[in-house]
């Protein structure tokens, strides 16, 4: 009986460890939508719950992730953050990021993590609506990358 009891503990225990394991995990959890603008100073979230501005300082480091994803360190008005920004325009929020705060960024400088279509993509939008940044820093740093 004794036998038993320590194995039906030992499965118990093995099953709360592996629990706890994988709830300790760090996970991406989607924490809102909604539509980015992006500017010579910051980009801005439009989302139901409001507007939220990130000036180019209050990001200590980004790097893209993936395709249209960047990952963001900053502090906000609540503390530290740590994002990751899923965007058609992700790869235009860290050029501009990168160009003012850190521009020997090595995703920056090796321009490995720009996709091969994105810069004329990025043009033919920027020319056709009015609301993207067709100027200033745009075009400056696009003028740099050629």
């Amino acid at each position: 009986m004794m036998a038993g009891f320590a194995a039906a503990q030992a499965i118990g225990n093995a099953s709360r460890r592996r629990q706890a394991a994988e709830m300790a995990q760090p996970r991406w959890v989607p924490i809102d939508h909604g539509t980015v603008a992006v500017s010579n100073f910051g980009f801005y979230l439009h989302s139901p719950t409001g507007i939220h501005a990130w000036n180019w300082h209050s990001i200590h480091m980004a790097s893209l992730v993936g395709p249209g994803q960047l990952s963001i360190d900053g502090v906000s008005e609540n503390g530290p953050i740590k994002w990751i920004l899923h965007s058609d325009w992700a790869e235009l929020v860290f050029m501009l990021w990168a160009s003012v705060c850190n521009p020997t960024h090595p995703q920056m400088t090796d321009r490995t993590w720009l996709p091969q279509d994105w810069m004329t993509k990025a043009m033919v939008h920027a020319m056709s609506n009015q609301g993207y940044p067709t100027h200033f820093a745009f075009q400056e740093v696009v003028r740099e990358l050629r």
